[in-house]
């Protein structure tokens, strides 16, 4: 008879259930936690039961041997169950650990990504190295490449081969130091240059004998090529100040650390290091009279009051005496609750100015003296007064324009110059295509079209500033005026994908008449093109009509738009459309200021009809006034040909512009005879009869151009002289004709240019 403890039950079911647990395959509890748990109670309940410490059985029978067997038999199956529990437990900790290092290492490569950045490790006695992929990626190799130090050494850029291999023997081996090192490599894929920042360290053995290298590598080429142009930028500006003679100052408000220039220190009579860098240093030199005002002014500023600072106080030298300095700055930088953080400025000597001034002042009160005295001095004393007065004025007007000519032009020449000394030194290159050769040539030539065309306008607005724009009338052929405009920009607008259009409202026999054809067509100019520049789409259109005796003209388009709160700013010096609507779009600024003064300077008035998004309108109107031609012809006469085997002289100190000149005439077999300076022209020409042209320069060394003209005249009236210059005014071109050249043409020389002012010469000669 078989019995069955209650007991025995329990231990018997927990003992299936087990079983059952371990076979399920599909048993994947997530949680570590839960499987440990039950296999804790598994064995604490085993253990309670005597499972693993007694004879169990859970039957009772009459039959002995069967009650033995089944109390050997299931502790065995006990152990069994708890062993592969054990396993299962263990083998899911193996794969947690697993998936996390994966993850861990996918981490890592990606944050190396990231920074450009890899790793290595170098075995010094296999002198072999392996690296990360990243690295492999920094260096344009792959797993064929082979990673030894020949193979290294091909890396690292041929200038810097021989430094590492010091710095390697000198520093991190014999010295023990840490590889801390920034040097070039030269990517083996793409042939490119590249900046690497290298960090690692070597061990040694016990016998201080080098074993392995482990360090990362860093790809640092855009800090570098950053630091570079910062380094450039900070040059440039370096050299406008110190040819503006200006000293300039860089305040950090929240640390009250100032950097002061070089020319900030001598203007007082102090070296730079003698300076300590603090706002300190400039509160003790500033006169204690003049501090308050100072610090009054300069609190406004800081407050948001006013848009700049600028106060005109004395500063003491190293010697003790008193400077006084025109001191003006700004606040560049604040905080989201409008706090200044940091503010820069510049300081100009004006003692000069400050004690004329006072001369004025001290005169002034000398006068009033004398006139209260001598009545009859009156007109004299007043007369005096309005001269210095007006000196003054200008004096002070002087230093404005001076200013805001550096503070425009130190922005504008930056991206010319950077297209002709960039591609001029790409010129250099070997083996460079002839379609690499032109493309750059083009470039350059662009930049220098900018570069002239900037000057050009900073002259036209410097001639109006000083009022020295003279107009000059004379026979134009208005519709023919239009036409070359028209024919000119039509290329630009073909290539935009641009309609664009000429009307005219004259007839051929009423469009003749006197005006300034050179700022005429200037003002056109520049409205077209801006027209065209901020188009992108639909048309242009240029026209104008008479009305009653006034011609009202226009230029119209579909692009951009202004806004109307613009339309009075854009006609200012150096004032643009918001930056917004000009991102990556070159111009000074300078255009329709320009534009405006000559209208009004011609009689006329100039607007804009525009909203953003909706095109623009300029309007501007002239006085008309007809001339009557009795006699026309529209035969165009042809310029002769430079008659070949002519002997010339030409006069001209820049080794260059003479190369041009002498590789262009060569062209027609003439016979190039060379002056460095006037006296030398006069010379040549003397020992020379045969000259049958002269080209003459009018800044040289020595004798200049007009001088030399001069005396050349005296000893021949006839041979024909061809002025080039550099001088572009109505009075200096003038200049040249009165001393007695047959002509002019300015520098840049056009190649076309010269040879039609050649052919019209030697014709009418």
């Amino acid at each position: 008879m078989i019995r069955i403890f209650e007991f025995d039950i329990i231990t018997f079911v927990f003992s299936v259930a087990g079983v059952l647990l371990v076979i399920i395959k599909s048993w994947k509890v997530p949680n570590q936690f839960i499987k440990v748990t039950l296999l804790s109670l598994f064995l604490l309940y085993s253990a309670f039961s005597g499972l693993l410490f007694t004879e169990w059985s859970g039957f009772s029978t009459e039959f002995e041997p069967l009650e033995d067997l089944t109390g050997t038999i299931l502790p065995i199956t006990w152990l069994i169950i708890f062993y592969m529990l054990l396993q299962q437990v263990r083998t899911s900790n193996l794969k947690d650990s697993e998936e996390r290092l994966r993850k861990s290492e996918a981490n890592l490569r990606e944050a190396q990504h990231i920074a450009k950045m890899g790793h290595y490790t170098f075995d010094v006695k296999t002198t072999s190295w392996n690296c990360s992929v990243e690295l492999d990626n920094i260096f344009g190799i792959d797993n064929t490449y082979k990673k030894d130090i020949e193979g290294w050494l091909k890396i690292v850029h041929p200038d810097n081969r021989k430094d590492m291999k010091n710095y390697l023997l000198d520093n991190v081996i014999n010295n023990h130091e840490k590889f801390d090192k920034q040097y070039r490599i030269i990517n083996v894929r793409t042939g490119l240059e590249k900046w690497m920042h290298g960090v690692g360290n070597l061990k040694f053995d016990e016998h201080n004998n080098p074993v392995e290298m482990f360090g990362i590598i860093q790809d640092i080429t855009e800090q570098k090529r950053a630091e570079q142009l910062i380094f450039e930028n900070e040059r440039r500006m370096d050299l406008i100040l110190k040819g503006a003679d200006l000293g300039a100052w860089d305040w950090n408000i929240v640390t009250g650390e100032v950097f002061f220039n070089k020319r900030w220190a001598e203007m007082l009579g102090y070296k730079l290091k003698e300076i300590e860098p603090s706002l300190s240093s400039w509160e003790n030199l500033v006169h204690p009279d003049d501090m308050p005002i100072v610090i009054k002014v300069l609190s406004e500023h800081l407050e948001g009051k006013t848009e700049f600072y600028e106060t005109e106080h004395r500063m003491r030298t190293i010697d003790g005496k008193w400077k006084w300095i025109l001191d003006r700055g700004k606040v560049t930088e604040r905080d989201i609750n409008g706090k200044p953080l940091r503010a820069t400025g510049t300081h100009l000597d004006i003692t000069e100015r400050r004690e004329m001034e006072d001369q004025i002042k001290q005169k002034n009160e000398e006068y009033q003296v004398i006139n209260e005295e001598l009545t009859e001095s009156l007109n004299r004393i007043q007369m005096i007064n309005t001269e210095l007065e007006k000196a003054k004025v200008k004096v002070e007007e002087s230093d404005r324009l001076k200013t805001a000519f550096l503070a425009n032009l130190s922005h504008e020449i930056r991206t010319p110059m950077n297209g002709i000394l960039g591609f001029a030194d790409l010129l250099k290159k070997e083996k460079l295509t002839p379609k690499a050769q032109k493309r750059y040539i083009e470039i350059i030539e662009q930049s220098g079209l900018r570069m002239l065309n900037l000057i050009e306008d900073l002259v036209d607005i410097s001639m109006i500033e000083s009022n020295q724009v003279e107009i000059r009338n004379e026979l134009t052929n208005l519709n023919q005026l239009m036409d070359k405009v028209y024919h000119f920009f039509k290329p630009q607008a073909q290539h935009k994908e641009l309609e664009f259009e000429v009307r005219k409202g004259l007839l051929p026999e009423e469009c003749n008449i006197m005006i300034d054809t050179v700022k005429l067509e200037q003002i056109l100019t520049n409205l077209v093109n801006n027209a065209i520049k901020f188009t992108a789409d639909g048309k242009v259109e240029m026209g104008y009509k008479l009305i009653k005796d006034t011609l009202h003209f226009w230029v119209t388009d579909t692009g951009i738009g202004i806004a109307e709160e613009m339309h009075k700013l854009i006609f200012e010096r150096f004032r643009q459309v918001n930056k917004t609507y000009l991102s990556g779009i070159e111009g000074t600024g300078l255009g329709l200021a320009i534009s405006k003064a000559f209208i009004e300077l011609m009689g006329g008035k100039i607007r804009v009809d525009s909203d953003t998004g909706k095109g623009a309108t300029f309007k501007f109107t002239l006085p008309y006034s007809k001339v009557e031609l009795k006699h026309s012809s529209g035969a165009v006469k042809e310029q002769p040909v430079v008659k070949t085997a002519l002997t010339i002289l030409i006069a001209e100190d820049d080794e260059i512009s003479y190369m041009f000149l002498e590789e262009l005439l060569a062209e027609n077999n003439a016979t190039i005879l060379h002056a460095k300076n006037g006296q030398q022209a006069i010379e040549l020409f003397q020992q020379n009869p045969e000259v049958r042209l002269i080209l003459m320069d009018i800044k040289m060394p020595v004798m200049n151009g007009l001088d030399a003209t001069r005396r050349i005249r005296e000893l021949d009236g006839n041979v024909p002289i061809l002025a080039q210059t550099a001088y572009a005014s109505q009075n200096d071109k003038q200049q040249v004709l009165d001393a007695g050249c047959n002509g002019y043409i300015t520098k840049p020389i056009d190649q076309n240019e010269l040879l039609t002012a050649i052919n019209s010469i030697l014709e009418s000669n």
